[in-house]
């Protein structure tokens, strides 16, 4: 029996330091403190130094009890004093932003920015593209803003008027009210962009999304039909593997060394040169100097996706190490009952990296329902 407490305290031990690790990248010094003095309660030769220390057997009840107090210290810290932004400090915010600014300037449309009032706080949307054109709503990828749809723009305000919305709870122009206040499961998602696109005064539109945008574009077709015409999904989470992004970006965020955000940047992003030189300063970035509080994915159910009523068109590549088996992704995808379903060559940016065959496609594809 000693054995296994011994064991159990050395596996739960080293759990905690490296969960303790993983708070203090992301800022937070006195969880870390206590969450660390937790977890060398748990290991034995902690437990027998402090034993012999004080010269007297210690019943294992009294560790407990110290667990216990520690462990109500830690959720008070984090509710008495709760983060106020998602970045780190206003440093960190004003180099996203100067970023951010830089490649506004490089827009090739006249554009505004808009900020949109919603219960969660302000959101932020670059609008451009021709005055009395349909609407398109652009969902950015996780861990980029608006701006990233840079490659895309150009041809589709040739005829279309665009929505480029920031990602709440992510680095972008967004004003929330409070991290962690953000919508989380599909209704409130559709809810929340029912709500923006009512403030904009679009009641139906295209809907293109990328990444974790996808996920969100998906779950506003599935839960407010009425207001999607058409999607896109250009590599959208949901489809695959879902458990390990989390991860892979909380690590990356928890341990915010070169090597780490170089690896997490490669597997998340791939390893196309024009993806690295757009996309890997902010990345590296908001790795290290932010905690977002985005909305996170979760695998989509064919009972779900059998909600969706526009038409879609969703790409998936066979190098995107986020989607995983593209096969799989395909056979989920293909629930949807009006779905053209396309494999790529590609990493998980598809829209940048086959940006001039997937802007044409986009296109025909609009095209081609409007004319029905």
């Amino acid at each position: 029996m000693s054995t296994f407490i011994g064991v159990f305290g050395w596996i739960f031990g080293v759990i905690l330091i490296i969960a303790a690790l993983l708070i203090l990248g992301m800022g937070g010094r006195i969880q870390f403190f206590l969450i660390l003095i937790i977890a060398l309660i748990f290991l034995p030769p902690i437990r027998s130094l402090v034993q012999k220390t004080v010269h007297t057997p210690i019943p294992w009840w009294v560790f407990g009890i110290m667990v216990i107090l520690l462990a109500v210290g830690v959720m008070l810290s984090f509710s008495l004093n709760p983060a106020k932004s998602i970045y780190k400090s206003p440093k960190y915010k004003e180099a996203l932003m100067e970023i951010y600014d830089a490649r506004l300037a490089e827009w090739p449309f006249p554009y505004e920015s808009v900020f949109v009032d919603t219960k969660y706080g302000q959101i932020h949307v670059i609008v451009s593209g021709p005055d009395d054109g349909y609407p398109v709503l652009l969902m950015n990828a996780s861990a980029l803003s608006g701006w990233s749809w840079i490659y895309n723009i150009g041809v589709l305000n040739e005829k279309y008027r665009t929505y480029a919305i920031d990602n709440i709870g992510e680095g972008g122009k967004n004003k929330m009210i409070a991290p962690g206040k953000i919508p989380r499961t599909g209704k409130e998602i559709a809810e929340f962009y029912t709500e923006i696109t009512d403030k904009l005064d679009v009641k139906k539109t295209h809907v293109v999304g990328a990444s974790i945008g996808g996920y969100i574009g998906s779950n506003y077709a599935m839960y407010a039909p009425d207001r999607v015409d058409k999607l896109v999904l250009l590599g959208s989470m949901g489809y695959g593997s879902t458990g390990k992004t989390v991860f892979a970006m909380t690590l990356a965020q928890g341990f915010p060394i070169k090597p780490v955000q170089e690896a997490t940047f490669r597997w998340a992003f791939g390893d196309d040169p024009k993806v690295s030189q757009s996309f890997g300063e902010w990345f590296r970035i908001t790795m290290k100097g932010l905690v977002p509080t985005p909305i996170q994915p979760k695998s989509l159910k064919p009972e779900e996706l059998e909600k969706i009523k526009a038409p879609t068109l969703a790409y998936f590549g066979t190098k995107d190490g986020v989607i995983g088996d593209v096969e799989k992704a395909k056979q989920l995808a293909r629930n949807i009952p009006d779905v053209r379903v396309v494999i790529v060559e590609s990493g998980h940016v598809i829209g940048v990296e086959l940006a001039d065959r997937v802007n044409a496609e986009i296109l025909d594809f609009f095209e081609e329902h409007e004319k029905i």
